[in-house]
């Protein structure tokens, strides 16, 4: 059991490091409409991203296990996909990033509740949670 909870903070981590490329590959690739809005949104999410990445790296090397490290290790255990370096339109911005955000939320909420790593994963949610509001805010209700 402690395994699989293990194995799920793993997977949660490399997809944190698949989504904190994503935002950067936007981040320099974007350049359409409320470019300025996107532009900080990403930075400040992919800010938050490695905050992440590094309390839950912490909490899986105090529990004595390996830190997954390497873009091939990433890519095997991430529930995200990657995105190669393109131009983005406004809409595909919205729709990868909150794809990935309502990914990682609905996983987290998943997650067996363990004492010690419990408040790391409400903050977790927290912070995927209100990105995931700011960026489908994006989208205009015509």
């Amino acid at each position: 059991m402690y395994n699989i909870f293990m194995e799920k903070l793993n997977k949660l981590n490399a997809s944190i490091a698949i989504l904190n490329q994503k935002l950067n590959n936007i981040h320099f690739n974007y350049n359409g409409k409320e470019f300025r809005t996107i532009h900080k949104l990403t930075e400040k999410l992919y800010k938050e991203c490695l905050k992440i990445y590094d309390d839950l790296s912490e909490k899986i090397s105090m529990r004595n296990m390996i830190v997954p490290a390497s873009f091939s290790e990433y890519l095997k255990l991430s529930l995200l996909k990657e995105e190669k370096g393109r131009r983005f339109t406004h809409e595909e911005v919205v729709k990868i990033i909150t794809f990935d955000l309502t990914t990682l939320i609905d996983f987290t909420k998943k997650i067996e509740v363990h004492a010690v790593v419990q408040p790391l994963l409400d903050e977790i949610f927290l912070v995927l949670d209100k990105y995931r509001w700011l960026f489908n805010s994006l989208i205009k209700n015509d």
